[in-house]
């Protein structure tokens, strides 16, 4: 749809992101330089069935400028052309809007930079309307228009040797604006807030009813606990019971542990018994069988010697 209808009635606001407002001039009197603001504010009524009661207008922050280029940025916003410090904004405010042709209207308005203000007639066409899939009516216009720079004081200048100059004094203002109305974008962030607030309730309730199981839960856990040991009160004794037996018998074990060192009588006859067990477990041979001792009496432990490294008796180091 590229037509002005009775759909386009009412007030419509730019979209900076999809909206550029720009300009281009001749460098060197060869080539082009092309730059524009950033940030672009604008709104428009639209009156469909008397265009001349259409309003249109733009403001754009000076400070915004961007040529790709930081050093001639710096100087575009000195006091050499549109000193921001003193004019941070360039604005246009319509006076009038006629139709000159199906979609094609011209806007005429003022234009203010710096300290000048200038009336200018800017030709536009109307792209297109469509909806976008946010379910915004959105339109979209373009537009361009030359203006003599040092009608509003832009006059700064370097001449070339060849008689030419190093900025143009013509510059084109260039517009490609995409607008959507306010109805539309008020009634898209309400449903937005909506959901949001429809999601953030739901994660409470969410919460609430994990918290209040985790409870009940809990509570039930602990009456459990309760319940057993009311219903067995000597568990515990029984419990006590047990590990000081536990412990006895550990006790009784150490006591009898065969581990401990015999005397040396009882070291014999532990020999023997040990001896005469493997004895009856081997094959007889032709080698020579360890004497057997009566386990009747006791045998006399050999004395034991004295070893070289002690000093013999009575001897005095």
């Amino acid at each position: 749809m590229s037509v002005l209808d009775a759909s386009m009635s009412g007030e419509w606001v730019f979209d900076p992101s999809h909206s550029r407002v720009g300009f281009s001039a001749r460098h060197a009197m060869v080539t082009k330089v092309r730059g524009a603001f950033n940030e672009v504010d604008g709104r428009m009524y639209v009156d469909p069935d008397g265009p001349q009661n259409s309003t249109v207008e733009v403001r754009l922050a000076v400070a915004s400028v961007d040529t790709r280029n930081g050093q001639r940025d710096d100087h575009l916003r000195s006091a050499d052309f549109f000193d921001v410090e003193t004019y941070p904004e360039i604005v246009f405010r319509s006076t009038s809007v006629d139709e000159v042709e199906d979609d094609t209207y011209m806007v005429v308005g003022d234009l203010s930079i710096r300290d000048v203000t200038k009336q200018v007639a800017i030709p536009i066409t109307l792209v297109g309307v469509e909806r976008d899939p946010m379910g915004n009516l959105r339109a979209g216009f373009e537009g361009t228009r030359r203006v003599d720079r040092r009608d509003f004081g832009l006059e700064w200048n370097v001449p070339l040797d060849t008689g030419g100059v190093l900025v143009s004094e013509k510059i084109t203002l260039e517009f490609d604006i995409s607008a959507v109305r306010t109805e539309d974008a008020a009634a898209d962030g309400a449903v937005a807030s909506e959901d949001a607030d429809q999601v953030e309730g739901a994660e409470q309730a969410d919460g609430a009813q994990q918290a209040e199981g985790a409870e009940q839960a809990e509570g039930a856990e602990q009456a459990g606990s309760d319940a057993e040991t009311a219903a067995d009160p000597t568990g515990a004794e029984n419990a006590h019971a047990q590990g000081a037996e536990a412990n006895a018998h550990a006790q009784g074990a150490e006591a009898s542990d065969p581990a401990t060192p015999a005397t040396g009588v009882e070291a014999l006859a532990q020999y023997e018994r040990s001896a005469q067990h493997e004895g009856s477990a081997q094959v007889e041979s032709d080698a020579p069988v360890a004497p057997q001792y009566d386990q009747r009496q006791p045998q006399p432990v050999p004395a034991q010697q004295p070893s070289p490294w002690e000093p013999p008796p009575g001897h005095q180091y």
